[in-house]
């Protein structure tokens, strides 16, 4: 068993920590996240602390979906 450090509870950007769940094939830490949104997301520990994780997908969508009503057409 890999050893951990316990971040449940813990916020990383819109995602918060809510449940240990081992490692994965390489021995990296997972976890399950909730979202703002009330979606969820499994996500490697190192990736939620360095902030490469931060939502459960939602927050990709919104940026593109604002950069498509500010994008400007020139005929």
């Amino acid at each position: 068993m890999a050893r951990y450090k316990d971040i449940t509870g813990q916020r990383f950007g819109r995602l918060v920590a809510t449940e240990y769940l081992g490692s994965d094939t390489k021995g990296k830490v997972l976890w399950r996240s909730v979202c703002d949104c009330g979606g969820e997301k499994v996500a490697r520990a190192e990736n939620l602390t360095s902030g490469s994780t931060q939502s459960c997908g939602c927050l990709a969508l919104e940026q593109r979906r604002n950069a498509a009503q500010k994008q400007v057409h020139a005929m």
